[in-house]
């Protein structure tokens, strides 16, 4: 090291010169964040989680709720729970709140396929056992009414605001 401390860079080794140590200071203590951003990126990442909370309470609740009163409960839990999940995941957010409603509604229709297509009228109706596509077009149905109202509520936003 030619009596050199060993801290020199590749670059001021070939020109034979020291350089001093880079001392970064970017010390947790001495930065804050505003309570805005706290808040802003907690609701980004409970988004998540909320709303899969309150899908899986809006479906139980209507699952009691249209048994007890004798309707078919797969299209009315598909319905219900399309509905929460759009406008719950579009009220949490902090912004691009449609773009969330959209992508929400998109990630639920790919994920609402598999559990209710294909889907038979259940016994005790008109054409027992017989294909429907009733649950899943239900679903889709409110899904989109969902995203109407988010944009409608959006559009009121930006033309209020």
């Amino acid at each position: 090291m030619n009596g050199k401390r060993g801290y020199e860079n590749a670059n001021h080794k070939i020109h034979g010169m020291a350089s001093p140590p880079v001392i970064l200071n970017v010390g947790f203590e001495k930065m804050k964040i505003p309570d805005k951003s706290r808040k802003y990126w907690l609701r980004w990442f409970c988004m998540p989680p909320l709303v899969f909370v309150l899908f899986i309470g809006a479906g139980v609740i209507t699952s009691f709720v249209s048994s007890a009163i004798g309707l078919w409960d797969y299209p009315c839990v598909g319905a219900t729970c399309a509905f929460v999940w759009v406008l719950s995941a579009y009220a949490i957010v902090p912004e691009k709140k449609l773009i969330v409603a959209i992508a929400a509604f998109l990630g639920g229709a790919i994920l609402a396929y598999g559990p209710l297509e294909p889907a038979w009228w259940p016994e005790g109706f008109s054409q027992p056992y017989q294909p429907t596509h009733l649950p899943l077009v239900a679903t889709y149905v409110s899904g989109l009414i969902a995203v109407v109202i988010a944009a409608t509520m959006e559009k009121r936003k930006k033309t209020v605001g």
